[in-house]
């Protein structure tokens, strides 16, 4: 029991066990779908908004290392911004970003399986992705420990599959196939980024290729179940996006050679073609297979993930009440998971892949923005433990890079998001209308 009788969650997991929870949370799906949209950016030189994207990512881990060591508790990005704000409208408003986006991200790479499966058979990406949505949020709804025991084995199977990536593009430069001249070969003509130019061509690869890099903010709220997290958090946080780096840059430059950037960014299934150009002979419905149940892991977590705080946040009377219905058997939340399940399908009809992904991206660098932020307002705050300190350089800069990148989005993402947090807003206002009728 922790001070004043309130219960606290056990502290079970080691420094490794975290990794690991970090490194599936992390690496996977968003390289599955993504690689050929950017490439259609800034054609056979994917590596280069890899790393950039790295670099954003670092100054952002660090902070998130700094404050779940800080203040090892559940809650992730709404827990620290309360902590340095005290506002509960933008508390709240964190965290239904933090819903929005997870809800975004689902929609996202089920389109994106969807896409491996339309190279195999004559269906509709859109299809697919309805029926992916249905299907997990399905299992969301029957109960965690199926949903965690789906996720076990849905993990093995997704770095399984960028495993076979990195063998059959290896196995395909060995008898000759591709060359090292794509990795140099910048094009920037199929850009869609406004204003055209190398440079703005690579900013919008690089937003495409931090959606690939998403996942580990989700890793700080296990702080209040980790073993002495002053020291683990931190260094589970930047073990984790560092091996994720080190996987993403070799397929990426695997990739690049063997495929090259033009037909990367024709492709609805990129990793796919690597594994056609190879010589092992993999039949292309195994590896679609396996491309569409790896993505289907994370469209699984974005869905729990996302129904999870819906339901948390009708418990904490800040949205209606429904949304904390407990099945009766089940003892799942069900009506938040058919809400977000709903938005997800939704969201399937209202953009294709790439305007998803970084609509998921721009939702997450606001959040990231006041992260950081947070991290310098509580430098004045002390703590009795020890914990990790970011040198005070690196969140100025996160917070100056998000709101950069931020400033960089397409006018139609910026719209989509804004439109979603401004919804967000008027749920607030309507929840706090009815409260004070209610005094």
């Amino acid at each position: 029991m922790a001070p004043g009788g309130e219960t606290r969650l056990r502290r079970t997991l080691s420094q490794r066990q975290l990794v690991f929870i970090c490194l599936g949370n992390v690496i996977g799906a968003g390289i599955y779908g993504l690689v050929g949209d950017m490439a259609g950016q800034v054609g056979g030189a994917i590596w280069i908004p890899f790393l950039v994207a790295l670099v954003l990512a670092v100054l952002t881990v660090f902070s998130y290392a700094e404050l779940s060591s800080k203040y090892p508790r559940a809650g992730g990005a709404a827990t620290y911004v309360l902590q340095a704000f005290r506002n509960p409208f933008l508390t709240f408003m964190v965290t239904f970003a933090m819903v929005a986006s997870a809800i975004n991200s689902a929609s996202t790479l089920s389109l994106a399986a969807g896409g491996y499966v339309a190279e195999i058979l004559p269906i509709p990406a859109v299809v697919t992705a309805v029926v992916l949505v249905a299907g997990l949020g399905g299992v969301t709804i029957l109960g965690v420990r199926g949903s965690a025991r789906s996720n076990t084995v849905l993990t093995f199977v997704e770095l399984g599959g960028l495993a076979l990536v990195i063998v059959a593009a290896i196995a395909a430069i060995a008898v000759g196939t591709g060359t090292t001249a794509n990795l140099t070969d910048f094009d920037a003509t199929g850009s869609s980024a406004p204003g055209g130019g190398a440079v703005v061509a690579v900013i919008a690869a690089t937003s495409l290729a931090f959606f690939a890099f998403i996942g580990f903010e989700d890793a700080a709220n296990m702080a209040e179940e980790t073993k002495d997290p002053a020291r683990a958090c931190a260094r589970a946080l930047v073990i984790a996006i560092l091996v994720a780096a080190g996987v993403y840059l070799t397929i990426s430059v695997l990739t690049s050679i063997v495929v090259g950037g033009d037909d990367l960014a024709g492709s609805n299934a990129p990793l796919l073609e690597v594994v056609r150009n190879s010589p092992l002979g993999v039949p292309d419905t195994l590896f679609t297979a396996i491309a569409a149940i790896a993505v289907g892991n994370s469209v699984l977590i974005n869905l729990m993930s996302s129904s999870r705080l819906l339901y948390g946040m009708a418990d904490q009377k800040v949205l209606h009440a429904k949304l904390a219905t407990v099945h009766p058997t089940r003892r799942t939340p069900w009506v938040a998971s058919l809400v977000a399940i709903g938005a997800a399908m939704v969201f399937v009809f209202t953009g294709e892949v790439a305007v998803l992904a970084t609509t998921t991206v721009t939702l997450l660098l606001a959040i990231f923005t006041l992260v950081n932020v947070s991290v310098l307002v509580l430098r004045r705050e002390r703590v009795e433990h020890k914990h990790f300190k970011a040198p005070t350089v690196l969140p100025v800069l996160g917070a100056l890079v998000c709101v950069a990148l931020l400033t960089q989005q397409e006018p139609a993402v910026l719209l989509r998001a804004g439109v979603m947090l401004l919804i967000g807003a008027a749920l607030w206002a309507v929840n706090h209308v009815a409260v004070r009728r209610r005094r």
